[in-house]
Formats: structure tokens, sequence, C-alpha cells
């Protein structure tokens, strides 16, 4: 078996001029190949907007080039629907 390199995804951001890192707490691999980023969050705050716009940004861009499978993004404010999320993917 070879080496697999773990999976990692990260967004930088920048708010009231300092660099944000968010790593989301977990990604998501669906039955259809495709990666889920889901944001659970809960809060709806400017910087969370952001976060969120930084984040549907970093899933194009590593959709554009076709080498790194299809990736998706996802937000709920409550994580008992992490369920009904990913039902709804699937």
């Amino acid at each position: 078996m070879g080496h697999e390199r773990p999976l990692s995804f990260a967004v930088l951001s920048i708010f009231r001029g300092m660099v944000r890192k968010y790593q989301p707490e977990s990604l998501v691999c669906l039955k259809n190949g495709e990666f889920l980023v889901p944001d659970t969050n809960g809060q709806d705050t400017e910087q969370d907007r952001l976060k969120r716009r930084y984040l549907d940004e970093g899933t194009q861009a590593v959709n554009s080039p076709g080498g790194f499978g299809r990736w998706r993004w996802t937000m709920t404010r409550h994580p008992g629907e992490i369920r009904d999320l990913l039902t709804r993917f699937q």
C-alpha cells in the first residue's frame, strides 16, 4: 500500500486588517467522490459572512484546475442538522 497524505483544507481571509485562517472541523468525502466542507458555526456575524465568502472562493479555486476532485461547502446553524445535509448531498 502506498503512502497516503492526510487531507487538509484551509481558507485565509482578512478581517479588520488581520489575517485569519479557517480550518473546518471536518471534511467529508461523499459517496459520489465529492468533498464537502460543512460549516457548523451557527452564527451570522460580519466575520462569519466574510469567512463563508472566502470559503466559497476557496472551493471554487480548488475546483478550477480540475485535479483535486470536486469540492462543495455548506452551512448550518445547528450541528444536529449535519445528517440531513449529508443525505441531501449524497
